[in-house]
This record gives C-alpha cells, sequence and structure tokens, in this order.
C-alpha cells in the first residue's frame, strides 16, 4: 500500500513540520520551509498554467527499515483475580493468541459461558470458541486488543471455574524521521511525500501539520494505493 501527500502551489504559510500518524506508528519530516517567489507576486491567472510544470519533492519510505524508532508504552491498569494460583498470561496488543480448554464430553458449546471480570463476556468479533474435540474447546483471540485485558472464566452448565488473567500491554509506538530530498520550497511549487509499506497496515492514517490535522482541500490531496 502507498499513501500519497501532496500539496500543490504552496504558500509561505505552509511552512511547518508534516506528520503522518497511526495509533501505533508516527512519521515526521523535519521543518519544511517555504520562501517567497523572486520578483511581483504572480496573478490566479498565472499561477493555474504554472502548475503544471512545477518541479516536485518526493521520498518512498520503507516502513521495515526505519531511519530513526524510539518506543514508548503506556501503563494498562489490571483487573486483579483473587486467586493467586490463576495462570497470568502477558501479552501484547496485536498478537495472536489460543487458549485451550478442558469439557465434559457430554456437554455442549452452548452450554458453556465466558466471562470476563466476572461478568459475561459481551460477544466481539477478535475472540471465537470453538470444540476442537469430545473433550476441549479452543478460545481464539485475533488478534488481542487493550480491550481484553481483565480476568477470564468459564461457566459449564452451573459451574464458574477461573481460567487466566490476560495483561494485555499496548503496542509500542514507533516514531521515525523522513530523509526528504530537500526541505526548502519556492512559492507555487508541489510538496509531494509518498510513503510505500512493505506490508499493509491495519488502521487508516492522517496527516496533520504542527499537530492540526489535515484534509484533502483545493490544495492538498491525500490518497493511497492498494497494491496486490
Amino acid at each position: 500500500r502507498t499513501h500519497t501527500f501532496e500539496i500543490y502551489n504552496l504558500q509561505v504559510e505552509d511552512s511547518g513540520v508534516y506528520e503522518m500518524r497511526t495509533p501505533n506508528l508516527t512519521v515526521k519530516t523535519p521543518e519544511i520551509k517555504v520562501i517567497p517567489k523572486p520578483g511581483p507576486k504572480p496573478t490566479e491567472e498565472e499561477i493555474r498554467p504554472a502548475q503544471e510544470v512545477i518541479r516536485k519533492s518526493s521520498v518512498t519510505i520503507d516502513m521495515k527499515k526505519p531511519k530513526e524508532q524510539l518506543v514508548e508504552t503506556q501503563p494498562v491498569e489490571e483487573f486483579q483475580p483473587v486467586d493467586e494460583n490463576i495462570p497470568v498470561h502477558e501479552v501484547t496488543e496485536g498478537d495472536m493468541m489460543h487458549l485451550t480448554v478442558e469439557k465434559p464430553s457430554n456437554v455442549h458449546l452452548s452450554d458453556i459461558k465466558l466471562f470476563k471480570n466476572n461478568q459475561p463476556l459481551i460477544p466481539s468479533k477478535n475472540i471465537h470458541t470453538e470444540t476442537t474435540s469430545p473433550t476441549t474447546i479452543d478460545i481464539k483471540f485475533s488478534p488481542v486488543e487493550l480491550i481484553d485485558n481483565g480476568f477470564y472464566s468459564i461457566k459449564i452448565r452451573d459451574q464458574i471455574q477461573p481460567i487466566m488473567q490476560l495483561n494485555v500491554r499496548q503496542k509500542p509506538i514507533q516514531r521515525q524521521i523522513m530523509n526528504l530530498p530537500q526541505d526548502t520550497f519556492i512559492e507555487n511549487e508541489t510538496l509531494t511525500i509518498e510513503c510505500k509499506f512493505d506490508s499493509k497496515p491495519n488502521t487508516e492514517f492522517i496527516w496533520t501539520k504542527d499537530g492540526s490535522i489535515l484534509y484533502n482541500d483545493s490544495r492538498i490531496i491525500i490518497k493511497q494505493k492498494n497494491e496486490t
């Protein structure tokens, strides 16, 4: 997948730091400077045809080979079960997890209920339960999410048994700096930034300038190309 960010007809006020963000990844430009064009300021009629031959600057970023990367994590509040003998599983947001639980052979899956923090588990797209044998069921987290953090138990008919304490760590935030071919532009030029991914990201991106979110308009174009 390729993400392209373009600003046409650059103005001096477009100077600043641009950043592409996801919950777990930020890619930041160096300080972009836009300097006034020498000579008298062109009229709108003069600018329009000139845009067709504007010099562009672009960069392709390989997300698997970051130029600079810092890692930071946020603490997650943990629900602590009373029984200290309950297994504790430490996982990271985005991990895949399978848990096998034994059951009587004469109990059907429909007679089994999962509980989280002593409350019935709310149905979720990422948690799946299936029978793998007459005496076992498989609980699959695909993938593990931060909201899955908690104490899990299982109700088989009228008996509730503890399963585990699941502690989910937040996925580290990767910070990268773009290495642009140039960081100084002249008024009316076009800034083009192309970010190319080796694998398809599972979240949407936003672009910001000095912390403010940017949207498509008459001069800004944000687009993505899905490649198979």
